[in-house]
């Protein structure tokens, strides 16, 4: 037992030994996922018509980061009823999912924002034309009807938006590593104009009080054609939300926005034929962490050790 948990620790040391003056001479690589919030509170300044133009902004709270996920919540203790929550969540190769809220007070303007990246890999060997679907699931307290109007917004209503979209690896460079810097770099590039591959967006607008599902689908590219993805290609899927309620309204979206590849829109770029369900799940996956990497790297170098050790047989490498 002593000789084994002896050659566990050769190994790790081996490892980190072969890693260090790689990742020493590398620039470090972006962050293959990420997720990050705002929240933000304003008073209202009233008007003639009893809506809401911003004033002081009370609180402004950043969440999350390169690497990770996060829930947060926040009440203004100086606005009675006024808070906003968000959180994200990762689930092995699905689409990142959000939730926001956010409950004005008398006399606010609150809002929550959120967004999360996740890059995929795909390893057929034929072309698709890729499709993503979602859905935006939420409660609220009508729509607000002034939204053409910058700083001024009706009370007792709310906004609800929400954003897929395919970005190039190349989009990940240089975006930062804390929520507020993500926030910043990536909340810009929903936009075809701003170098996205494909995007679409799905609103509140028109909508009444109560539950609403929005649905939101995504089969086109910016260039008006087919969002085609080559075997061995990687891609960023950004999904963003905001929440903005005035003076007393809310909208309740902590039953969150969801989205999934498509198994049925997702076609063969040459033939057309739906690639199903299984093959989506088999030949599109989430990119690893470069550290999640080291440590896959490292579990191979012991299992090689233990088949030398055990059979006293040359084991082959990948340099």
């Amino acid at each position: 037992m002593k000789s084994i948990l002896m050659m566990k620790g050769v190994a790790a040391l081996a490892a980190a030994a072969i890693l260090a003056p790689a990742a020493a001479m590398a620039d470090p690589a972006p962050a293959t996922f990420g997720s990050a919030a705002i929240l933000t509170n304003r008073t209202c300044i009233t008007t003639s018509g009893g809506d809401c133009q911003l004033g002081t902004r009370n609180f402004l709270q950043y969440a999350g980061g390169a690497g990770s996920s996060f829930s947060i919540s926040a009440t203004n203790e100086g606005n009675s009823g006024a808070s906003g929550s968000a959180y994200s969540t990762f689930s092995g190769d699905a689409v990142p999912t959000l939730g926001v809220s956010s409950f004005a007070g008398a006399n606010t303007r609150t809002g929550a924002s959120a967004l999360a990246y996740q890059t995929f890999t795909y390893t057929g060997d034929a072309a698709i034309n890729l499709a993503l679907t979602g859905t935006l699931h939420y409660f609220g307290s009508g729509n607000l009807t002034n939204t053409g109007v910058i700083g001024v917004e009706s009370a007792g209503a709310g906004f609800f938006g929400a954003n897929l979209t395919i970005l190039p690896l190349s989009a990940l460079n240089g975006i930062g590593t804390t929520g507020e810097q993500l926030i910043g770099s990536l909340t810009g590039l929903t936009d075809c104009a701003a170098g996205a591959t494909a995007t679409g967006f799905s609103s509140s607008n028109g909508l009444g009080a109560g539950e609403h599902n929005i649905p939101l689908s995504l089969t086109t590219g910016c260039d008006g054609g087919a969002i085609t993805i080559q075997s061995g290609q990687s891609f960023v899927i950004l999904a963003t939300v905001q929440a903005i309620s005035n003076k007393g309204g809310f909208l309740d979206a902590t039953h969150t926005f969801s989205s999934y590849f498509d198994p049925e829109k997702t076609v063969f770029a040459d033939t057309g034929e739906a690639v199903g369900a299984s093959f989506l799940s088999a030949s599109v996956a989430a990119v690893p962490e470069p550290a999640a990497w080291a440590l896959m790297i490292s579990g191979f170098g012991l299992v090689g050790l233990a088949m030398r050790r055990a059979r006293r047989t040359p084991v082959l490498t990948v340099a």
